[in-house]
């Protein structure tokens, strides 16, 4: 059977799973989990049609998905990708891409470089669902490359690296150097991951200390803050408050008020009170 044969015939196993995704009944994990059981439950005929694949069948089955335009390849996939090429195959995918992430990718009409970059964020998005690490250097490289309008690639390295590279992480929240959008990057993934981390919330609250005030980033902070539930937050995140709200008495800005508000609401939902702040 021909990979495209194939690749349909997957994706018929799968037409069910994919219409309730549609209609948004299923968060991705519950989607990833209904499609692993539903080719669990086919496994034999899995087995039977790539009993005599090579490395290189399933090299060019996972190209098959990045040309029928889809970049979430299946679970068993990966599982033969490392049982037959080993972790070197993901990684070459990502370098031999990463030059490309220099310019946005999607508007310069260029097929060859639309379907590289597809190929570095499907072994990327791989990694990540198979929780795996293995490509350090190459994400590493791969995010300081990357420019910020190539946001979904940003935004799939960085979770890479908050899983992976805790060490790194830190290191990059702490470089005042560190392009905005970069560091909106990171400080989402960490707090989206659900993980604690004690030294990188360190660094993350040791960044906002020394942010002016009126950076647009600080407000991203404090946001995140509140989504990670650590009352350590409330005094910077007062002193903050107290700052927004001398500039609002001076200028009158409704976009600062909001800033108030929000960060008033992630005081509280942490614990603290803003009563005395108030004028």
């Amino acid at each position: 059977m021909q990979y495209d044969a194939f690749y349909q015939k997957i994706q018929e196993m799968l037409e069910d799973i994919y219409m309730k995704a549609g209609n948004m009944q299923l968060e991705q994990k519950d989607f990833f989990r209904e499609t692993d059981a539903r080719l669990e439950e086919n496994s034999a005929f899995i087995a039977e049609q790539t009993a005599d694949w090579t490395a290189d069948d399933w090299k060019n089955l996972f190209y098959c998905y990045i040309k029928h335009g889809n970049l979430e390849v299946d679970k068993f996939v990966a599982r033969k990708l490392a049982e037959t090429c080993g972790p070197e195959f993901l990684r070459s995918c990502i370098r031999d891409h990463i030059i490309l992430l220099e310019n946005d990718v999607y508007s310069t009409g260029d097929k060859e470089a639309l379907y590289g970059s597809d190929v570095l964020l499907t072994a990327v998005k791989l990694l990540n669902r198979l929780q795996e690490g293995g490509a350090d250097q190459e994400i590493l490289e791969a995010f300081s490359a990357c420019a910020a309008i190539n946001e979904h690639i940003l935004y799939e390295l960085a979770e890479y690296l908050c899983r992976e590279c805790a060490n790194h992480v830190r290191s990059l929240i702490l470089d005042e150097t560190l392009d905005d959008d970069k560091l909106i990057a990171l400080i989402s993934m960490f707090v989206s991951q659900e993980r604690r981390d004690d030294e990188t919330f360190k660094a993350m609250k040791q960044r906002f200390k020394h942010m002016p005030d009126d950076h647009e980033v600080k407000s991203v902070f404090a946001a995140v803050f509140g989504d990670y539930g650590e009352p350590n937050a409330i005094l910077p995140l007062r002193r903050y408050m107290k700052s927004l709200i001398e500039t609002y008495q001076k200028e009158k800005d409704q976009e600062i008020f909001s800033k108030i508000m929000m960060v008033s609401s992630v005081i509280e939902g942490l614990g603290g009170s803003t009563e005395d702040l108030m004028p």
